[in-house]
């Protein structure tokens, strides 16, 4: 019994009334939009890794 009452009480929680809240107006920054050409360059990083390593020996 106790735990019927205790998920009505839950479900009905969020219920109210109903009248809806005024917004504040927000104010918001804005940018003009320009069309201009844009160099293109890509830059990579990585390293490199010997797939055979070669042994050399001098001789005298």
């Amino acid at each position: 019994m106790m735990a019927g009452l205790l998920a009505l009480s839950l479900l009905t929680a969020g219920c109210g009334s109903t009248t809806p809240t005024k917004s504040a107006a927000v104010s918001v920054k804005a940018m003009k939009v320009l069309q201009q050409d844009t160099a293109v360059s890509h830059d990579y990083s990585g390293q490199i890794k010997v797939m055979e390593k070669e042994h050399f020996s001098l001789r005298s």
